[in-house]
């Protein structure tokens, strides 16, 4: 079996001490605090009108934006380089109508590579 998962990723030390701590529950006042405070600072940082954290998977990331960013007859051209992308191309086909396009290993996409794709694909949403 071959795992795909991005890292190694250097944890800093006072995170790794704040993971020795028992957790807090989603439904205790501490966790409506914590995520308010985030929330805010997001909005602030983002310069957005509203703003959420979502805690899951890549996956969940995925399907929170192709649900949320597009209607069932919309098409949608992907544009996958690699294992996540193949993901990205699975979650679309659940919610768009979907065309996909690949480039040969070890290149990635560029605005050159997927011009003509994207020109010729009459799609409302490209994902990459």
């Amino acid at each position: 079996m071959l795992l795909l998962t991005p890292g190694p990723v250097s944890v800093r030390p006072e995170i790794l001490a704040a993971q020795t701590q028992a957790m807090i529950t989603h439904r205790s006042p501490e966790f409506s605090a914590l995520y308010a405070d985030l929330c805010g600072r997001l909005r602030q940082y983002l310069g957005a009108e509203e703003a959420y954290v979502l805690t899951g998977s890549g996956a969940l990331g995925l399907e929170a934006l192709f649900v949320n960013l597009t209607f069932r007859h919309e098409r949608a051209l992907c544009l996958p380089n690699g294992e996540f992308g193949e993901k990205l191309t699975e979650t679309a086909h659940i919610y768009t109508e979907v065309t996909t396009a690949t480039i040969a290993g070890g290149k990635g996409w560029s605005l050159e590579r997927a011009k003509e794709k994207i020109d010729t694909s009459q799609a409302q949403v490209v994902a990459l």
